[in-house]
């Protein structure tokens, strides 16, 4: 008579996210009285911790065969699943500012959110317009304007 082998350690799942590449999907047991081998069909058992690449649910089979001492163990089961990476967090707005030097007026303090740079209903001519963009280089700016007197616009990036 064969004494039984035992599992001392339960492989368990280590749930990654995916990468592309082949990963582990349980953690390695231990076994008394023989080898931990483990299945992705639970028919064909092997020594080697099975990976997966694909994101998706894994069942992962393991046992102990038994050495010529001891009977092997009922094959049990765990799912480990490889989730695919979170969706990067959606980009921020950026804050835009706007600096209007206006004819006889000067510089006038910088306005964001839609507010209007300059005057209006004043006839004085907007003289020039600097823009800020928040964590980003100057040559990030984009902005439209209309020249006095031709009130053609232009575009400038």
């Amino acid at each position: 008579n064969k004494a039984d082998a035992k599992v001392t350690k339960t492989p368990e799942a280590t749930n990654p996210t995916y990468n592309g590449n082949a990963q582990e999907l349980v953690t390695a047991g231990k076994a008394e009285g023989g080898t931990m081998q483990y299945s992705l069909d639970d028919k064909t058992f092997s020594e080697k911790v099975p990976t997966g690449t694909d994101a998706k649910a894994y069942t992962v089979w393991y046992k102990v065969a038994g050495d010529a001492n001891h009977n092997d163990t009922e094959a049990r089961k765990v799912t480990s699943t490889i989730s695919m990476r979170a969706a990067p967090a959606p980009a921020e707005v950026p804050s835009v500012s706007v600096t209007a030097h206006v004819q006889r007026k000067g510089t006038l303090a910088a306005v964001s959110g839609g507010s209007i740079a300059g005057t209006t209903g004043k006839r004085l001519r907007m003289e020039s317009i600097r823009l800020a963009v928040d964590g980003a280089p100057a040559s990030a700016a984009n902005f439209q304007g209309a020249k006095q007197a031709y009130g053609k616009a232009f575009a400038k990036k």
